[in-house]
């Protein structure tokens, strides 16, 4: 089993380790790794003229096709070979 878990690290604390104990209890051994993160903005503050801009920018993106379509399997592959860029 395998997860990913994003915060803020203020939200770094006790009941986080008590969590990650209860979801791999059946586990004999774990491993843990932190690094940063760039936020590309997603945390900052919003106002709701400027979500439903980008919410309506997401919709107009769709409606002309500026999407990417993959199926899990290559989802996959993409996940794993920049797993190996790092």
């Amino acid at each position: 089993m395998q997860t990913a878990i994003r915060l803020k690290l203020n939200e770094l604390d006790y009941s986080l380790f008590k969590s990650i104990k209860s979801l791999f209890k059946n586990q004999e051994e774990i491993e843990i790794s932190i690094s940063t993160i760039k936020d590309f903005n997603l945390n900052k503050n919003e106002t709701e003229k400027e979500y439903w801009d980008r919410i309506r920018q997401a919709i107009k993106n769709l409606e002309q096709g500026k999407n990417i379509e993959f199926t899990e399997v290559e989802f996959d592959g993409f996940v794993n070979s920049i797993k190996s860029v790092r």
